[in-house]
This record gives structure tokens, C-alpha cells and sequence, in this order.
């Protein structure tokens, strides 16, 4: 099984949208904000958001992006994360996430906060983010959600 961690490409917008549809099924306002993403991704916006994709035998079966966060010159913001229902539990989120951290540190320089918002809580937790707090979120079905952060520090 070939797996690789890359930049999403423009002509894979649908693709990757694809994925999102079966990780975040019915939930219109996610769909919506993830298609946001991926096209301004390939925007003339000075501040793009990057996404990732991770792909299984050169399938796209995940994705994950980031943006400079509005809060702080030195905070990033982790926007969603998506892995195919039969491709969990096999590190792919990990992995890719690994990827983005790279990007963000030579993109910013100095990222001092890494913030995410995530059902996930186990594997952020377990790839070194703390709690900053927990809230309740309607848009992911009442489901209690992480308000994380990570330092990646400067310099690579």
C-alpha cells in the first residue's frame, strides 16, 4: 500500500471535496465551509488557506488545511481534517497533520500557537496539543469538542 502526503493540486478540488462529503456527511454548513477552503486555496487572497492530501495507492482518502489566524501574527489555525470512514485508525490523520506542522513552521518562521477545534481529542492530544478548554458543538451532533494548542516554536 503506497502512501503519500502532499499539497492539494487545483484540479483535485472536487476530489478532495468528495472525501469531505463521506467524513462530514449531511452536515451542510461544514460542506459549505470546506468548499470555501479548497477554493481559496487557489484564490488571489493574500491570506490562503494550505490544504494536504493524503493518498492510499494515488486515491485521495483524506485531507487537512491551515490558515494564519486573525487572533495573532504567531498563531495558526488548524481549519478541518478529514479521513475516509475505512481509511481511520491507520495514522493517516497523524501523518498528514505532521505534514502541515512542517509547512506551518516554514511558512511562519515562528509559530508559537497552533489552535484546532476537534471531536478528535485522543489523537490531537496524543500529537502533543493541551487543552485550552472544551465546549459542546451543535454542528457536529451536541458532541463535546477540544479548543486546543500546540507550540511548534521557531526555526526548523
Amino acid at each position: 500500500m503506497e502512501r503519500v502526503f502532499r499539497t492539494l493540486h487545483s484540479d483535485e478540488v472536487q476530489a478532495a471535496a468528495a472525501v469531505a462529503k463521506q467524513c462530514f456527511p449531511g452536515n451542510e454548513i461544514v460542506l459549505d465551509y470546506i468548499m470555501d477552503e479548497f477554493t481559496d486555496m487557489f484564490s488571489n487572497a493574500r491570506w490562503k488557506p494550505k490544504h494536504f492530501v493524503a493518498e492510499v495507492d494515488k486515491k485521495i482518502v483524506g485531507f487537512a488545511g491551515w490558515n494564519y489566524s486573525w487572533a495573532a501574527y504567531d498563531t495558526a489555525e488548524i481549519s478541518l481534517v478529514g479521513i475516509l470512514p475505512e481509511y481511520r485508525n491507520q495514522g493517516l490523520g497523524s501523518e498528514l497533520l505532521k505534514h502541515l506542522f512542517m509547512d506551518i513552521r516554514i511558512k511562519m518562521k515562528c509559530a508559537e500557537h497552533v489552535l484546532v477545534s476537534t471531536n478528535r481529542i485522543t489523537m490531537f492530544t496524543r500529537l502533543g496539543f493541551r487543552t485550552v478548554c472544551r465546549i459542546r458543538s451543535r454542528l457536529n451532533g451536541e458532541s463535546e469538542l477540544m479548543v486546543g494548542s500546540i507550540s511548534l516554536g521557531c526555526g526548523l
